[in-house]
Order: C-alpha cells, then structure tokens, then sequence
C-alpha cells in the first residue's frame, strides 16, 4: 500500500465534436456493492475515463448488453483492491499499464521498488479471486522501452487470465518475446468510432479553411504532440521541399517547451500548418 499512483492518462485539454447518434460517455455504474443479476461481469477499467477518447464508453456501452458492466475505476494501490474487493470481478487494464512500474522515478532503486510494487498489486488481485485482463493498445512504450518495462509487461502478460490483442504481430511477440502462454492470448479486431465524430467536410472545404492548395500533396501528423514522433524532422523536410508539398502537425500538446518550439519553428514556414 501506499507505492502507486492515481490512473494517469494523457493530458487533457482538447475536446471533440460528438455526434448524436452515438454516446461516448461512462456508462452508469452498478451501485458500490451491488452484484447484480447472476451472469454480471462487473470491471474494475483502468485508466480512468478520459473525456478526450471516447474508446472506454464505446466500449463499455457495447458490452453492456452481454452481461458487462463497469463497477469502479481503477487506483493503482493495494488498498483499493482490498477496500473495493466487493465491487468487482476483473480487472482490465487497456494503456499507461507502464504505470504499475514506473510509479517510483527513473533510477535503479526506484525501478526495483516500482517493479516489486507492481508485481505485488497483480498478486494481491489475483489472491482475491480476481481475473485480470489487459486489452493491448501499446504493448511498448513508443518513448523508450528498457529492461524494467521489459519485466512489468511480461510479470503483466503472466498474471494476465485474458490478453486481448489487435494484431497477430503483437500476438506473437508477446508469446515470443514476453513468453505469455498463447492459450491466454486471442486477436480481435480494434472497435471503431463509428457516430462519434461528424462526417468530414468535403476535402476542398477542408483545405480551403486551412488556407491550402488543393493541387499540393498534404502531408498530416495527427494525435498527441510527442518528442519521440520526429516532427522537428517533419519541418526541416517541409522547409526543403517548399511548395511541393503542405503539411499539417495538429493534436494536443504534452510538452509546452517542445510544442512552442515546434510552433516556432513552423510560423516561418507558408506551406506548414501548425494546429496544437
């Protein structure tokens, strides 16, 4: 008790248009200490519900009807697992599962004890008579992937009772690689977010609100604003290629230095559209 951390997601700040015919949000828990009908699943998600991914309420919504329900989101500490044991029955994990181990800083004795802590908590879980199930989005971390994370995915593949993967690749290494028995492990494919979004503007409409040609190739990086992604790389192609080609860098911000830089960077640049 007392060596994890609160869900950790990515940073908020950017919302989404929702369409109407589709409800992202959480769906309604079952009341604290509720089973339920016989045949519930009751989970216990982590991370928590992000309002700027609509992936978990999808999600949940769809399960729903197939005995399904969300109970609790998920404290990484064994005193949650102890004080909610009654209000759950799996555990499923989706992304930052990193955060079981990297809750204790970067050096070695805070990657022991993050690593230890971590194993801990999944054992607990398990003593409790709890199934773990980790759906994989990232199975390495794109940032930088070291022998402590290396340890915490396979210790998590290993405890796991169900690992839900999105493609054979990852199916394979994680067999291979993370040596997770391949009778626990099953490939389906990623749901959509089909309703979730409004259809796009035709692609002339779109450009011309970005103030683009429609004759110039354009070039798009969408998603979250990270060092490892190499847009700075992106600028400097862009700058030498000139009006050959547009290119469009838009999603939240993670880091302000890095995406001040980027911005700065692109303001000299006619044929760049910098949107974060």
């Amino acid at each position: 008790e007392g060596w994890g951390v609160r869900g950790v997601g990515d940073p908020a700040g950017v919302t989404s248009p929702i369409s109407a015919n589709a409800d992202p949000s959480p769906p309604a828990p079952l009341p604290r200490g509720e089973r339920g009908d016989r045949g519930v699943v009751r989970v216990a998600c982590y991370p928590r519900f992000d309002q700027t991914n609509a992936y978990m309420g999808l999600l949940y919504r769809a399960l729903e009807p197939h005995g399904v329900r969300v109970t609790a989101e998920v404290t990484l500490n064994d005193s949650f697992l102890t004080a909610r044991r009654d209000d759950f029955d799996v555990l499923h994990f989706h992304w930052a599962q990193e955060s079981l181990w990297r809750c204790r800083g970067d050096g070695v004795k805070g990657k022991l004890v993050g690593l230890v802590g971590g194993w801990r908590f999944l054992r607990l879980a398990k003593k409790l008579g709890k199934r773990i199930v980790w759906s994989v989005h990232d199975l390495e971390r794109l940032d930088g992937h070291g022998l402590a994370d290396w340890l915490g995915t396979a210790a998590l593949g290993r405890f796991a009772d169900l690992v839900i993967c999105h493609a054979h690749s990852t199916r394979d290494r994680l067999v291979s690689h993370y040596r997770v028995p391949p009778g626990r492990v099953v490939v389906m494919p990623h749901g959509n977010y089909a309703g979730v979004f409004p259809p796009p503007a035709p692609r002339p409409v779109t450009l011309a609100a970005l103030g683009l040609s429609p004759d110039v190739p354009v070039l798009l990086s969408a998603g979250l604003i990270r060092s490892y992604k190499g847009l700075d790389l992106a600028l400097d192609a862009a700058a030498r290629l000139g009006d050959r080609v547009q290119l469009v860098i838009a999603g939240p911000p993670t880091d302000p230095d890095l995406t001040a830089s980027l911005a700065d960077r692109a303001k000299g640049l006619p044929n760049v559209r910098f949107l974060a």
